[in-house]
């Protein structure tokens, strides 16, 4: 966990002379300006609290602190300034969520107890962080496992989504990630509601009669319903319900949201829902990111920009590492962490696992013992490395 400090005034002299008093006490880094200060926390952040004077050319103090919550939400702001009239101060609270605010002189021990303060409360924001993210994490893990047993096509694309929205919502830096990546967990939990004839309809992509259609559009709500009683969930229940609205307006729920007033974990999930449904591996084409362009009026624009851009990434990337090779394997020694590269059947034509899928221990044993009761179409393909990278 980090515990620097940013000091950021236009004045250097002002700067080097809080350094002289609290080098010994703090781990300080220094910026003349905004900009400069953004630029640092590019290459050097995170950073546990941000001291900013108010005053400055270019980007105020109030615009610079507003860019931090935007950017590194748990960085806890303290504003210096010789401005100190009501107007500034309100602005500073409302627009950059300070944690102190100081007039300028300030006595280097009433900033340095400041500091302090501040630094307790970034540890207790990044403890509960931590608890949030490990614990609940953890709960829902176990549930989507389970879940995914009796439902371990649709949980498969689920576990694809959710690998995808963890590392863009962190490359993106946007806010509560932990947030985006339960949601991509839970995103089909309403499926449990729905009778199995019509989800087995659903993977198989036959026709739905109008009443089975109402039932699958109504999955997301299903799910809200369900996350809402979790406390500290409600962010994931909204990304869950509006995870099918579309940034024009369409689809489910039809109550006039549309654009920016549509979560930011749902805009994302609902483009990463649509590669996911025409990607076959575990990382798209660049085919599959192409065909996004085809239903840009769904998504948010710069979203999907950012998301293509991603992916394009990650191709070149992987064009120019190592071929992993891929091992063949029969069905009954297959290991939790492995990711499959060929879809689990049986001898009958009966899908159990699509190709994609990350094996969790809970698929693992009913593969095992499904492998007691039917036939399977052997080896599968399987890339063994992804176990290895966990351990």
């Amino acid at each position: 966990m980090t515990k620097k400090i940013l000091l950021v005034d236009d004045e250097p002299k002002l700067l080097r002379a809080i350094s002289r008093h609290l080098k010994r006490k703090f781990d300080l880094v220094m910026a003349e300006s905004g900009a400069e200060a953004l630029e640092v926390l590019k290459t050097e952040g995170p950073f546990a609290v941000i001291v900013s004077d108010m005053n400055m050319p270019q980007m105020s103090g109030v615009e610079l602190l507003e860019k931090f919550f935007e950017l590194s939400p748990d960085t806890v702001r303290l504003m210096l300034t010789g401005n100190a009239d009501q107007t500034t101060a309100i602005e500073a609270i409302n627009q950059g969520r300070i944690f102190r605010f100081f007039n300028k002189p300030v006595a280097p021990e009433v900033l340095e107890q400041g500091i302090s303060e501040a630094l307790r409360q970034y540890e207790l924001i990044t403890a509960e962080k931590t608890l949030l993210e490990t614990t609940l994490a953890g709960s829902v893990k176990v549930l989507v496992d389970v879940l995914s047993i009796a439902d371990p096509i649709a949980f498969g694309k689920a576990a694809k989504v959710q690998s995808w929205a963890e590392d863009i919502a962190k490359g993106l830096r946007l806010p509560n990630p932990w947030e985006i990546k339960i949601s991509a967990m839970l995103a089909g939990l309403g499926r449990v509601a729905v009778p199995e004839t019509v989800i087995k309809k659903l993977n198989a992509s036959h026709p739905l009669t109008e009443g089975e259609k109402e039932m699958v559009q109504k999955i997301p709500a299903v799910g809200k319903d369900l996350i809402v009683n979790i406390p500290r969930l409600n962010n994931v229940a909204q990304n869950v319900y509006y995870q099918d609205k579309g940034f024009d307006g369409s689809g489910f729920p039809e109550d006039g949201r549309a654009g920016m007033d549509i979560p930011i974990g749902a805009r994302l999930l609902r483009i990463l829902k649509d590669l996911a449904a025409i990607t076959d591996d575990n990382l798209p084409t660049r085919d599959n990111i192409a065909q996004l362009d085809r239903w840009a009026e769904r998504y948010d624009p710069e979203l999907k920009k950012k998301v293509q851009s991603y992916f394009e990434f990650r191709i070149r990337k992987l064009d120019d590492a190592p071929r992993v090779e891929l091992t063949k394997m029969k069905v009954a020694h297959l290991l939790s962490g492995y990711t499959v590269h060929s879809n689990i059947e049986t001898v009958d034509g009966l899908l159990v696992l699509a190709s994609g899928a990350k094996l969790t221990a809970p698929q693992v044993q009913r593969l095992h013992n499904l492998t007691k009761v039917y036939e399977f179409q052997e080896p599968v393909l399987v890339d063994i490395t992804t176990r290895e990278s966990e351990s």
